[in-house]
């Protein structure tokens, strides 16, 4: 079983620049009881997940406002394997009174993929959809026959789930013998515009092997709803790195960005080789692959967001809980995508955050970016200083 210790810790070059615009500003805080492990905008509001010690059992606490109070209540959520992955998931399921984003609840050892729904008014949670998915690892965002679904990746393929019945069903279930756990099923090119022609039952795919570091471009052989997978393109992800580099983290913001994801790849190291890559398509369904990189603070977490509330975003946030600074790089044109992004800037946040939750979801109706310091049991909302 593993456990947690305080350990004393040098810090180098913590202070870098340059500076994100004019700098950071904190616009709120919560003190916490127990630690905070991550954050989540569970329909109207924010779920924060908590466990003094990270195999335990998480604890759940809704954040949401009400006539510009702050309201804090214990969630509705039923008690979850401590090893469940948490994901907020595009609306799928049509009922009047319950919005989303849903929680998905991927338990990879039960084999088991459940989708969680909250009722406007009260806060009643439903379970909209409990599948058997075979060790399920992350999930997408995808349309499949027209209407909205998930791509579920697996760790020896994934399954595509449709929601355009009116409820979540398994659509297809492809068995690759490798892991996809990252996946993004694009709507339009990395750079704009559209693909053209008739949207195919199943959508183009991108899947991330994380056992080797390479990307597979799956399209299916027809438009119909009797088509199959196949591969068009196998490639190494460019990390241009001297070391060996494992995926961190991974992200389309939520379902903010319909054209690209953003992947972050560490050494694991302060000093170490930290790359940022975004991919995507373009029209002619041939993959793209851009890659940025960075120095000091091994990375934990990442998030899109809008940190100066300008035209061209978003940004991608890097967080290490090494370092005081978030690594930001930021969007450098108006089309709604992960970059073109400029080089790395630094945004002063605090030693130890090991989570946010981006302005996309601004359920606190503040503006700002929310970041979790979980050995200091606190909550920040920061936005850029004006």
């Amino acid at each position: 079983m593993q456990s947690e210790a305080l350990a004393n810790v040098t810090f180098s070059n913590v202070q870098q620049t340059p500076i994100f615009k004019n700098g950071s500003r904190e616009l709120a805080q919560v003190k916490l009881d127990v630690k905070p492990r991550e954050l989540l905008q569970f329909g109207h509001a924010m779920l924060l997940g908590s466990s003094e010690k990270k195999e335990d059992s998480r604890l759940f606490t809704d954040f949401r406002t009400y006539n510009n109070n702050l309201l804090i209540s214990p969630s509705k959520l039923p008690t979850l394997d401590p090893e469940a992955s948490l994901h907020d998931v595009t609306y799928i399921i049509p009922a009047s009174n319950y919005w989303g984003p849903h929680l998905a609840v991927l338990e990879e050892k039960a084999n088991r993929v459940r989708i969680f729904s909250r009722e406007v008014n009260t806060g009643d949670i439903i379970t909209a959809t409990d599948v058997t998915i075979a060790a399920p690892c992350t999930v997408g965002h995808a349309t499949v026959v027209s209407g909205l679904g998930l791509i579920v990746g697996r760790k020896d393929g994934f399954t595509v789930l449709s929601g355009s019945s009116g409820s979540t069903q398994i659509y297809r279930t492809v068995n690759t013998g490798r892991p996809a756990c990252a996946v993004l099923s694009p709507r339009q090119p990395i750079t704009g515009g559209t693909f053209g022609g008739t949207w195919p039952a199943l959508p183009p795919l991108i899947t991330l092997d994380t056992d080797s570091n390479e990307l597979s471009v799956y399209r299916a052989t027809d438009t119909s709803g009797m088509a199959q997978y196949q591969l068009l393109q196998r490639t190494a992800v460019q990390l241009n790195a001297t070391k060996p580099l494992k995926l961190v983290t991974w992200t389309t913001g939520g379902n903010q960005v319909s054209n690209a994801m953003a992947m972050v790849f560490s050494d694991g190291e302060y000093e170490g080789e930290h790359r940022l890559v975004v991919v995507g398509l373009n029209a002619a369904q041939e993959l793209v692959q851009r890659t940025h990189s960075w120095v000091g603070g091994a990375p934990k977490s990442m998030i899109l967001s809008n940190l100066n509330g300008d035209l061209a975003y978003p940004e991608v946030i890097i967080i290490s809980p090494d370092s005081p600074q978030a690594v930001v790089f930021e969007a450098s044109t108006v089309i709604f995508s992960i970059g073109p992004l400029g080089p790395p800037s630094y945004f002063e946040i605090g030693l130890g955050a090991t989570a946010a939750l981006s302005t996309f979801n601004d359920v606190l109706q503040t503006g700002g970016t929310l970041f979790a310091f979980a050995e200091q049991r606190l909550v920040k909302v920061m936005d850029a200083a004006p």
